[in-house]
């Protein structure tokens, strides 16, 4: 469907494959990135082209399905995607790091009552927000406990307030790369080294000079920092926090600490708790529930929520 040699060639430098930061490196070696031939990398991005003209097919067949049964007028339609592809940007493929290729994808939305043709190019949107957009649609309570709200309330300036950045996050526990993106910057921070990046975006759309280490952008980066921090003790890990000296460190938690920030299963999100839960009888009936305790095993995760809101009381 798509010529191998008219496809456009990844966005990137040379420099950018001799980083500071060994994350880079290591995960080019892990995925066999680092093998790719050009005509490999041709391929690989003239399929995924093929597999974006797929969709936009069958996206058209089901539109063409809600006309011909009549549902087109009474039906919401949200087109979006959990994440895009590098397609070899910075050397880089699949949803790897926090750039825009990974981050950036799609939000259209149509029906009864969403304005046509608006576009929202003045703010960042987060695919959080299509949980409180669906919400509202069905008449449904936002919850005040997610970081989510109902776009087209924006759209239609009946809640103007724009969102000044938005959080992502990609890997496993231990080489994660946590990204704030804004309007005009990009700020990621990594894991195992806290390594970080800023790109100034009014100039360097395809971020490709990280400006970290400019002592001219230096608030910037605190800023976006701490943005980030913020949001994580708010909304997601709180096992970060913001040193003396204005570097992010991992918080080791007391016992009191740790019950405070347990997950729970009536939906509140750690930070809301305003009472511990069950007690246990031993540090080990509650220590697994930290997430590194568990090795990202999420069936033992439910096992011990199952098993401590039941009441035993006992670990595994």
């Amino acid at each position: 469907m798509y010529d191998l040699h008219t496809v456009p060639a990844p966005v990137r430098t040379l420099e950018e494959l001799h980083r500071e930061n060994p994350h880079y490196e290591q995960l080019r070696h892990r995925r066999k990135w680092d093998l790719y031939s050009e005509k490999a990398e041709q391929m690989s991005r003239a399929y995924y082209y093929a597999d974006v003209s797929l969709i936009d097919k069958y996206v058209g067949r089901i539109l063409e399905t809600l006309e011909e049964q009549g549902l087109r007028d009474n039906t919401y339609i949200i087109f979006t995607s959990d994440h895009g592809d590098l397609l070899g940007d910075h050397w880089m493929w699949l949803k790897s790091v926090g750039y825009d290729g990974s981050t950036r994808v799609p939000l259209l939305v149509a029906g009864p009552g969403v304005p046509q043709g608006v576009r929202v190019a003045n703010s960042v949107v987060n695919t959080l927000d299509v949980f409180g957009t669906i919400l509202a649609r069905a008449g449904v309570p936002i919850p005040a406990n997610r970081p989510t709200r109902d776009l087209l309330d924006y759209v239609r300036q009946d809640d103007p307030v724009s969102s000044d950045y938005v959080v992502t996050e990609v890997g496993k526990y231990g080489r994660r790369c946590r990204a704030v993106r804004s309007m005009d910057w990009l700020y990621m921070h990594w894991e195992n080294g806290g390594y970080e990046e800023l790109y100034d975006l009014r100039c360097d759309p395809h971020q490709l000079h990280d400006v970290s280490k400019v002592s001219s952008f230096a608030s910037t980066r605190r800023d976006l920092r701490t943005a980030l921090i913020d949001w994580l003790r708010e909304w997601g890990d709180p096992a970060w926090e913001l040193g003396a000296d204005g570097d992010l460190l991992e918080h080791e938690f007391t016992s009191s600490e740790e019950r405070r920030w347990l997950p729970r299963p009536d939906g509140h999100t750690p930070a809301e708790f305003t009472d511990p839960p069950k007690p246990w009888s031993t540090e080990a009936d509650w220590w697994p529930w930290r997430w590194p305790a568990v090795n990202g095993d999420c069936r033992r995760l439910a096992a011990l929520a199952r098993k401590i809101y039941a009441g035993s009381g006992t670990s595994e």
